[in-house]
């Protein structure tokens, strides 16, 4: 319900579960939030409270009309007629509880009570022993329909059952017997291939030995041949490594002249950088000294330069110390002539109070 002239309303309740609390926050409010707007639609949602840190925020879990709506059936299992009447009859309203039919006002009760999970577990119980029933009257039908045998009846299976093992144990010793003698006469049998194999090879290679005695005649008559053939070909390489070898030697004796000369101008070259070598070393020794005492004067250099810094740097220190002590003499200066002002003006009290006495 809205108050006149207001421009918004809301409806909030506190649900607790299981020791979870939950709020549920109904509202509706006018166009722009005046009071004279259109009313627009409402809002329903429904949000956890987080019980544990307060400073937290609560946690939505739905904002929506329909499915807040089915939220809080899921949490409280009761609509919305079974809630109110939860609460009118908590309230002491038993006249709507009363009203309510048989079978809501059951299951109004224990929701309030929390026995709603007894009538499951009572359904489920239920449901079971009707299932083991069913099976049993199946096992017992069974039973029904099987024979019991007396004691001769069964002494005589037990018997038969042991003849039978008896006679199965000797089969089965009889079958492996056959199965290894099968495997012998398998082995054999594959033997006898690989004989017959290997006498056809034997065979079609003395054939083959026969056919090729024509041929291996030719084939040591072309050996020969080639023994022959390597000599000459040596002899035919020999000749033309000898042409190749004096046209060489005809080349080098046309250019020897001038090798020669280039060598007499290299040697001449050689021996008048060899002066020149001789004359730069004789002229580095001379000037050695004289590097040697530039070397120190660059030293003695380095170090003035350096001394000459550390002066200035403590010139500076010198220079920032005075300032500082003629900036504290100036204070004190200050301080003294300020006192020597204060000390005047005492004593000038002093003689004044000294004065003042006398008259009295």
């Amino acid at each position: 319900m809205m108050t006149r002239q207001t421009a918004a309303c809301f409806a909030e309740v506190v649900i607790d579960l299981n020791g979870e609390q939950y709020r549920c926050r109904w509202g509706q409010r006018r166009a722009y939030n005046k009071a004279d707007g259109n009313l627009q639609d409402a809002t329903h949602e429904i949000a956890k409270i987080n019980v544990d840190d307060s400073s937290k925020e609560d946690e939505l879990l739905e904002s929506t009309l329909k499915h807040t709506k089915n939220k809080i059936i899921e949490l409280t299992r009761m609509d919305f007629q079974q809630f109110t009447r939860s609460i009118l009859l908590a309230q002491g309203s038993f006249s709507a509880f009363l009203k309510a039919k048989a079978d809501e006002r059951a299951d109004i009760l224990e929701k309030i009570t929390g026995t709603d999970i007894y009538a499951t577990i009572s359904t489920q119980v239920h449901d079971k022993k009707r299932t083991e029933e069913e099976i049993l009257s199946k096992l017992q039908y069974g039973l029904d329909g099987l024979m019991l045998l007396d004691a001769d009846e069964e002494n005589q299976l037990k018997a038969d059952l042991q003849s039978y093992q008896s006679a199965q144990s000797a089969q089965q010793q009889t079958i492996q017997d056959l199965a290894e003698k099968i495997q012998w006469l398998d082995s054999v049998t594959e033997l006898k291939e690989k004989l017959n194999t290997y006498q056809n090879d034997l065979a079609q290679a003395q054939q083959a030995q026969q056919d090729f005695i024509p041929n291996a005649k030719r084939l040591t008559a072309a050996n020969k041949a080639l023994e022959i053939d390597s000599q000459f070909s040596q002899l035919v390489h020999s000749r033309d490594n000898l042409k190749r070898l004096q046209e060489e030697q005809q080349q080098i004796s046309s250019i020897l002249p001038k090798k020669q000369d280039d060598l007499e101008q290299a040697t001449t070259h050689l021996e008048t950088a060899k002066t020149r070598q001789q004359a730069a070393h004789e002229s580095l020794q001379s000037a050695l000294p004289n590097i040697a005492q530039a070397r120190q004067l660059d030293t003695d250099i380095a170090q003035h330069t350096h001394a000459l810094k550390e002066t200035e740097q403590r010139q500076q220190t010198l220079t920032s110390s005075t300032q500082h002590l003629s900036k504290e003499i100036d204070g004190h200066t200050q301080q003294a002539a300020h006192n020597k002002t204060q000390l005047t003006r005492v004593e000038s009290y002093l003689n004044d109070a000294h004065e003042l006495k006398k008259y009295r």
